[in-house]
């Protein structure tokens, strides 16, 4: 068996070969079009031309684990999904996330392995996803923006890389087939094929005017507001959440 289909394959790296992404991307395409009535996209002539020969953050408001498989179908290029190190342990996400080519990154604490991956995959022209939020709502938040952290715009900042601002609603209903002890057989018995929706946005660049050594705390956290407020505005009012009364801040 190759190491890509191992459940824990040694020497873990997320690069996949052009071979497999043809067919994961075949296979992800059927599974979507099974699950989902309809997948609406919007703005996808914002996706950049040079896409697949430059580097790129694409970024996604947070909603579960859904959002970024359907932007891998959507989007030309592979995304290499940087997600949290617990889902490598779920029973059915844990093997599916190691074969797209997502890695792990410990939250709550900076690791530097997670941001040499990503480091490593933006020197190398690849593309690399974020959900800037770092978690999805709970309870009465679920579904809703929550307060974005620092790490994508310092990423593409020191990459010197533009992002990719993204939104998608309709795959929280896709959310309860998969559940952090495994598949739900009662769920499958009333589950309902949602609509899903996608916006694209231009590439945000701000961050590039801003000087290598000239990034401090003020300007991370205005940048990451004027990001969020653009995923924020693709999206319908009721997921705006913590940014629904925020307006843009000056860098």
């Amino acid at each position: 068996m190759s190491e890509r289909l191992k459940i824990f394959p040694s020497e873990y790296s997320p690069e996949i070969s052009s071979e497999w992404e043809k067919m994961a991307k075949n296979a992800i395409r059927l599974l979507l079009r099974t699950v989902t009535q309809e997948i609406v996209v919007e703005g996808k002539n914002n996706i950049p031309e040079d896409i697949g020969r430059a580097s790129y953050v694409v970024v996604v408001n947070h909603l579960g684990w859904a959002e970024a498989v359907v932007l891998l179908d959507i989007f030309p290029t592979w995304i290499h999904w940087m997600t949290k190190s617990g889902n490598f342990d779920h029973k059915l996400l844990g093997p599916a996330f190691r074969i797209l080519g997502f890695f792990p990154v410990r939250r709550g604490k900076v690791d530097r392995k997670a941001l040499e991956t990503a480091f490593s995959l933006l020197e190398k022209g690849r593309i690399l996803g974020m959900a800037p939020e770092g978690t999805r709502g709970r309870g009465d938040e679920f579904g809703k923006l929550k307060k974005a952290k620092h790490g994508t715009i310092f990423i593409a900042h020191q990459a010197r890389v533009p992002i990719i601002p993204t939104a998608v609603w309709g795959t929280e209903a896709l959310f309860p087939l998969i559940e952090e002890k495994g598949l739900k057989l009662e769920d499958l018995t009333e589950f309902k094929r949602p609509e899903v929706f996608v916006g694209i946005g231009q590439p945000f660049t701000q961050h590039l005017d801003v000087e290598p050594k000239k990034l401090n705390k003020k300007k991370l956290e205005a940048l990451t507001t004027d990001l969020m407020l653009e995923i924020r505005n693709m999206l319908p009012q009721e997921y705006w959440g913590v940014y629904a009364e925020i307006e843009r801040q000056p860098v």
